[in-house]
Formats: C-alpha cells, structure tokens, sequence
C-alpha cells in the first residue's frame, strides 16, 4: 500500500453527509462507548444495525476498509500533534510542558509525513463533526471509530496503548494489552506494546518487570532508542548486573552520541525524583560498579545524569 492515497470523492461525500447528520451514531461514542471497545473482542458495527443511518450503512458496505484505514491515519496525526506522553499524564511530571524545539520538530515531521497530506482542513472538519456530538473529539475517540469500523489488530493495539500510558496504575488496559502482545509476538507492534507494559511497571517501581518489558521493546526494533536506552535505565533501577550489562553493550553499539533521541531521553531522566543515587541504591562494594568500567560513551552519560548528586 502506497504512503500517499486519496478519498475517493463518494467516500467524502458520505462522510460530509454523517458529519452533517446530528442523529448519526455509528462514529459518535461517548467515553464508556470508547472504553467498551477497547475489551470487545467483536467490537465489529452491524452494516444491518437498525440505528444506522443510509449513509452510514452505505460507508460500511461500501468503503469499510477505507474509511477505518482514514480514521486510524487520523488518529495517528493527533497522537503526532500531542502525544500521549507518559510524562506529561502521570503524576511525577518530569516535563510538564514540552519544550519549543521539541514541539517545533514534531509538527515539523508531522507536516513532512507524506501518510498525512490528506487531512487538508476541510478534510479535518468533516472527520471532526463525524465524531464529535454531545462528546468532544478526542484522539481516543477516533482511534475508537476506527476499531469499530474494522478492529484490525493495528487499530485496537494502537487504542490501547493510549489507554496504558495515559493510566498507567490501571490494570483492565493492561490485561487487555499483554492479551494482545500473544496475537501479535515478535513484530513492531508488540514492540510499542511491550514498550507501554514497561513504562508502567516503571511507573508502580517495578524495575525488574520494566527492565524485561523494555528488553521485550527493543528486541525486535533495534535501531529504537528509547526502549534500549529505558531498558538500562530500568536494569540500574532494578540492581539486575547482567541485565544492565546487557543492556549496556546494546546501547552502546546501537545509538550513537549524535542520535537525535539521546539528548532527549538524557534532559528527561535528569530530573529530581528520576535520578537514581547509585552508592546508597548499590553500596560501596556493589559488583554493579563494574558497570561504569565497562561503559561506552552512551551508556556513561546515561550512568552520569541518574547518579548525579548521589
């Protein structure tokens, strides 16, 4: 499938008609309605449903496919926009405001991705008033909408990963996400999913279960530099030796000192609360110390800003 497509013009026409509609329900979910498919496991809408109305059953008769593949698009380019980001919703804020370049660099690879050229702001509004009613349009709420049209496993995992960083203490998500890791194993997907397990085993203090989720994470994306670089962090946390020697030799052959997602992490971790006091949390005579010998330059700054001040 190319990068780039276009909506077919009866396609538009339907869902400017659902838009316009104020009775249409097949994309308006209220917040428990979204919740609800997130655990359904045929969350599939009935082309035959008796609330429907004509252009809503024609939209699933005929552009099923197209129409969740534009609404899943849709939702990727606001979680692009404004990222779930774990540190912004969790209650140890470490960056509550995310800084100008890095909101500056967002839209400028959101605006460059070619997947995005269809959502000119015509196209938005109508998706808009698709799903928005007596709810707001939220990021969660079209994601819903797509899975709901077609629940293809891209969709639903993507839904609930949303869910687990946002709350990460919440268990339903997380069931339902480890659920979904065992139809997905060893892919890219299960790759971002065991990367939201991890953060929130993280978030609980967890660190040993953190650091297998994010060695899980970067298993199969290598080239990824958060989960290997969470997966360190998370090993130091856990006192784990051969995890974090592990975890250190990748990091060090993987991301490089000039890698863009580095400096990012680094500015993230060092942090009141984040950093780790590495001679209280290993003493004096820890084997874990043999770490610092064994570091390249990556992994030695990761080292340096979580045992700052310690």
């Amino acid at each position: 499938m190319s990068d780039t497509f276009d909506i077919a013009p009866e396609l538009r026409e339907l869902l400017g008609d659902i838009a316009s509609d104020e009775s249409a329900r097949l994309l308006r979910l209220s917040p428990r309605q979204v919740q609800a498919v997130l655990y359904e496991r045929d969350a599939k809408a009935c082309a035959s449903a008796p609330f429907l109305g004509n252009a809503e059953r024609k939209l699933l008769e005929a552009y099923r496919e197209e129409s969740a593949r534009i609404l899943h698009l849709y939702a990727e380019l606001l979680r692009a926009e404004n990222p779930p980001d774990p540190f912004h919703h969790t209650g140890d804020c470490v960056t509550p405001v995310p800084d100008a370049r890095s909101v500056k660099n967002r839209a400028r690879r959101v605006v460059q991705d070619p997947r995005f050229s269809v959502f000119d702001e015509d196209t938005r509004r109508i998706l808009d008033h698709c799903i928005a009613g007596p709810h707001p349009r939220t990021t969660e709420a079209v994601a819903a909408a797509s899975v709901r049209i077609s629940p293809n496993l891209k969709a639903r995992v993507s839904l609930v990963v949303d869910q687990v960083v946002i709350s990460p203490q919440a268990q339903a998500p997380a069931l339902e996400l480890d659920q979904l890791i065992r139809e997905c194993p060893y892919s890219d997907l299960s790759s971002y999913a065991h990367e939201a397990l991890a953060w929130c085993a993280y978030q609980r203090g967890d660190f040993r279960r953190a650091s297998n989720s994010y060695q899980a994470a970067a298993s199969p994306a290598e080239a990824r530099a958060l989960p290997l670089l969470s997966w360190l962090t998370s090993a130091i946390a856990a006192r784990d030796r051969v995890a974090a020697e592990r975890a250190l030799e990748q990091v060090d052959a993987y991301v490089g000192e000039t890698h863009p997602g580095l400096d990012y992490f680094l500015r993230r971790m060092d942090a009141p609360g984040v950093r780790i006091p590495l001679r209280s949390a290993w003493g004096a005579e820890s084997s874990m110390w043999n770490l610092v010998d064994k570091a390249g330059p990556v992994s030695r700054r990761i080292i340096d800003v979580l045992s700052a001040g310690s």
